[in-house]
């Protein structure tokens, strides 16, 4: 892995509710590297998805930030809007979560990635249109070339999902930030799509922000996991300590939700203790080992 590229230190994200804020997230601190997956994990509430749009201003009107972000020197909470429109797409990129509402409906998919590059680039459209069909085939779009006159609604949701990757890739961002990037996609869609995301860190070397709740995708592509619960972090580590040795009684919980396979079977019947069995870095691990009860630091 790479330097350091994001230092996130007390951030905290508030809305303004009734007659006063609301913390949604409290003093949150954390660094990635180049090259790294860097996994936010935990339910619906806990914060996740507002402490990543809060990076680039991306809050409703009733929201505020405080705290520090720092992007390879560049400080990004309290920027005005003009500044953060030159970060975003440029050197932060997100795949937003639903990849079926998420593109503009009325604009055909190659418009909206020509669009993002000629914001940041002096491209003329003909350049700009066979960097697009170029960003088509990184990502595996077939036929790029008649796929760039498409709408959305002509395309499934595995490859609206490769549009809002390839969109978000076109300018080579330092910081990639992945919404619930399998939200919604069938299991055997979502294994391409995580394929793709390692196959694009490896030839690119951005950080990830991988927000998610699902366990089985964490598994897959994190290097280290930060647990979110009401705002807070309750836990972070290594996907080796996490996944193994889980401490917090809520990450417990959240790996326990995982589909559980027996350990043996005996013909037509399942014999012994269930065990949830889990990928890290392609060695399984059955989570229903002994697990330490030394406290980890978060």
């Amino acid at each position: 892995m790479g330097d350091t590229i994001l230092t996130v230190k007390d951030l905290t994200v508030q809305f303004w509710v009734g007659d006063e804020w609301f913390t949604a997230v409290d003093k949150l601190s954390y660094t990635l590297k180049a090259g790294e997956v860097l996994a936010i994990v935990g339910e619906s509430g806990s914060g996740k998805t507002q402490s990543s749009m809060s990076l680039l201003g991306l809050l409703p009107p009733t929201g505020r930030a405080t705290g520090s972000a720092n992007l390879k020197g560049t400080e990004l909470v309290g920027m005005s809007i003009q500044e953060l429109r030159e970060i975003r797409g440029n050197e932060v990129s997100i795949i937003f979560q639903e990849p079926m509402t998420a593109l503009n409906p009325v604009y055909t998919v190659g418009f909206q990635i020509v669009e993002t590059l000629r914001t940041h680039y002096l491209m003329s459209p003909t350049v700009a249109k066979e960097r697009a069909i170029e960003l088509m085939t990184l990502v595996e779009i077939p036929s790029p070339a008649d796929s760039f006159d498409k709408f959305p609604h002509q395309l499934s949701g595995g490859q609206r999902q490769r549009i809002m990757i390839a969109q978000a890739l076109a300018c080579e961002p330092k910081l990639l930030i992945a919404d619930e990037p399998t939200t919604a996609l069938d299991v055997t869609v979502q294994a391409e799509i995580l394929k793709l995301m390692r196959d694009l860190r490896e030839r690119v070397s951005a950080g990830i922000i991988l927000i998610t709740h699902d366990m089985g995708v964490v598994a897959d592509m994190a290097d280290r996991i930060i647990v979110m619960k009401d705002g807070v972090v309750v836990e972070h580590g290594t996907s080796q300590e996490i996944f193994k040795n889980p401490q917090h009684p809520y990450t417990q919980q959240l790996l326990a939700a995982v589909p559980h396979l027996a350990e043996h079977v005996d013909g037509d019947e399942l014999s012994g203790p269930p065990q949830t069995i889990i990928m890290v870095d392609d060695v399984p691990v059955p989570l229903s080992e002994p697990r330490s009860d030394k406290p980890r630091p978060s």
